[in-house]
């Protein structure tokens, strides 16, 4: 899938402080967290919008190891959804899993908006 570089907006670096601090509580170092909270503000392909969760409601899981970072769709099939996250963060021993979906819900919400018509209105 390509990827798409998006623009930086106040929005988006509110998403990316707040999914850095999450990596950070994960026990994430600083710098790399913010890499990765980056990447999922700002890459998006054909399936997810920079900053957004997946279209259908599906988990949004960012995943991060080292420098190296990639948004995955959540699946029921860990060896496969295991495999496709090593694969794409070039194989490392181990990585940090986070679930993005939540923490967007608080950001749109804190930001007095209702999340299903954030994406609603995002992908329409």
């Amino acid at each position: 899938m390509a990827k798409r570089p998006a623009k930086f907006t106040q929005a988006d670096i509110s998403r990316a402080i707040k999914g850095a601090r999450e990596l950070i509580d994960l026990g994430m170092d600083v710098p790399a967290a913010f890499v990765a909270a980056t990447h999922y503000a700002h890459w998006g392909d054909e399936e997810r919008n920079p900053g957004l969760p997946f279209r259908d409601g599906t988990p949004t899981v960012l995943c991060a190891a080292g420098d190296r970072a990639a948004v995955v769709k959540w699946s029921n099939d860990s060896h496969e959804l295991i495999t496709s996250v090593r694969r794409r963060l070039n194989w490392p021993a181990g990585f940090i899993f986070l679930d993005v979906n939540p923490i967007f819900d608080r950001v749109v919400a804190a930001l007095g908006h209702h999340p299903p018509a954030v994406i609603d209105r995002a992908y329409s």
